[in-house]
């Protein structure tokens, strides 16, 4: 998507899709939806106020590693993106460089990953919520100030690790 205020939408149903987001410009909505085994998304988000949402729903998990997989490459202002992956066995990894974006995390089930690799701005908020057995959460390279982490994760095994640098940053666990 290159310009402002476009909505696209795409639905995928079955294994090994693959669905490719960019968007280069303000105001957009991508939502897509994936309900499977072994499917990846990838947004690259380039501009101000954009929305991106992702489902991911189905089997996945350690004993095939077959799971299905969401990042997100976020570059701008007030950008929201919201993954919910479902059904166990799912990653994500997320980059954001900019300031006020929003990233919601949802994971259910069995054998998750959540990383956001870099978090460079101010007045970012970051929400993992992880329920089920063996979830990993991992925040680092947070670089800003008044960044808010938050943390909730129900179930055995499971780990939460960060890395944050700069003032008057909220972690909650």
């Amino acid at each position: 998507i290159v310009g402002d205020d476009n909505v696209v939408e795409a639905v995928q149903i079955g294994s090994d899709n693959l669905a490719l987001g960019s968007i280069v410009g303000d105001s957009n909505e991508l939502t897509l939806y994936q309900e499977g085994f072994a499917n990846e998304s990838l947004t690259d988000i380039t501009g101000n106020g954009n929305m991106v949402e992702v489902s991911q729903e189905g089997d996945g998990g350690p004993f095939g590693f077959i799971f299905n997989r969401a990042v997100n490459t976020i570059t701008g202002d007030d950008n929201e993106v919201v993954i919910d992956q479902g059904d166990g066995g799912h990653w994500t990894n997320n980059t954001i460089e900019g300031s006020s974006n929003n990233l919601s995390i949802e994971q259910s089930g069995e054998w998750h990953e959540a990383y956001v690799s870099n978090l460079v701005g101010d007045g970012n908020e970051v929400s993992i919520e992880q329920d089920g057995y063996f979830s990993v959460a991992t925040v680092s390279n947070v670089l800003g100030d008044d960044n808010e982490l938050d943390f909730e994760s129900e179930g055995d095994r499971n780990t939460i690790a960060l890395s944050v640098e700069g003032d008057d940053n909220a972690i909650e666990i």
